[in-house]
């Protein structure tokens, strides 16, 4: 912990008093920040941060966080879990967290990288979805306005306009995927 001690002299020149602060406990605790379960790209800048730290005394008390490593934010109450902003704009992000003990001791910054990619998601437009009646089994294409680098999915179903599903076609559902580019 940490203590503060009076010392008090008195002799013949009278009484002086001097206070001093002394700590038992120098080391500090340490940690790691993950950054969405480890995930290596997001689409969305808050994010979940996940945390673990340890320290000699068995007490961690506190920890803040930082986009940049130098504008940080207030110290709050030691916890495994935080919801985080990553900075504006895609691109890699570095979250910085430190963590402090009982006795006012400060780790030295844990750090967890993730791509934020902000682009747009992509439109699916599919082709060939009319056909004749008696065309037999077709294949419909499904295409992306624009690609992207990450793998995007999306569910897909037949419905009924002017052909009733089981008398006229087979309906069909399922997911389509579009692996990264």
């Amino acid at each position: 912990g940490q203590f503060l001690v009076t010392e008090t002299v008195s002799g013949d020149g009278g009484i002086s008093a001097t206070n001093l602060l002394i700590r038992t406990d120098t080391v500090a605790p340490s940690g790691t920040v993950t950054i969405n379960n480890g995930d290596a790209i997001t689409t969305n800048a808050n994010v979940t941060l996940q945390l673990s730290a340890t320290d000699n005394s068995g007490t961690v008390a506190m920890m803040r966080f930082s986009n940049h490593d130098t504008n940080w934010s207030e110290w709050e109450a030691y916890g495994a879990v935080k919801s985080w902003a990553l900075s504006s704009g895609g691109g890699q992000k570095t979250v910085f967290a430190q963590f402090r003990d009982t006795a006012g001791n400060g780790s030295v910054s844990a750090t967890d990288t993730i791509q934020l990619d902000t682009t747009p998601a992509p439109v699916i437009s599919f082709v060939s979805t009319n056909v004749v009646e008696s065309g037999g089994n077709i294949t419909v294409i499904a295409l992306l306005n624009h690609s992207v680098n990450r793998s995007v999915s999306a569910s897909y179903a037949t419905s009924d306009g002017t052909a009733s599903n089981g008398a006229d076609y087979t309906g069909r559902s399922g997911l389509l995927f579009f692996p990264s580019n």
